[in-house]
């Protein structure tokens, strides 16, 4: 979904606007794989990936439930500084290091998503009982 081959698919100009609320999609800054263009920033499709990868990690391996935000915290660091160093100049764009980044804040974000979960839900079944 994220790839898309520009010359194919009539609903690309609705799957853009769809996109353009969370990612800006600066031309330069879209991964191409095979000729294809994602439709995300190399950071938005790191995040996507981050997401995806550790859900399925999540099915197939028990995780020790840490309620301590500071893993999503140090997660965003390197994003944040990625985003600063390339704004101030110290860098160029690195595709790489965007996509990274986003990968390990996706990463954790879906894991507290899930901690979140599984609170609600926890939370329900409580009430459910009174």
């Amino acid at each position: 979904m994220f790839f898309i081959d520009n010359n194919s698919i009539a609903a690309i100009p609705l799957l853009n606007k769809f996109y353009s609320g969370v990612c800006h999609q600066h031309d330069i800054k879209l991964l191409k794989i095979l000729g294809f263009n994602s439709m995300v920033c190399s950071r938005c499709a790191g995040i996507y990936a981050g997401v995806l990868l550790f859900s399925f990690y999540m099915i197939f391996v028990k995780i020790k439930t840490n309620k301590e935000i500071k893993f999503l915290i140090l997660s965003a660091v390197p994003l944040i500084l990625d985003v600063i160093f390339y704004n101030i100049g110290i860098y160029n764009y690195s595709k790489t290091a965007a996509f990274t980044s986003g990968l390990f804040f996706g990463s954790a974000g879906i894991y507290y998503f899930y901690i979140g979960l599984e609170k609600l839900i926890s939370e329900q079944k409580i009430k459910e009982k009174l």
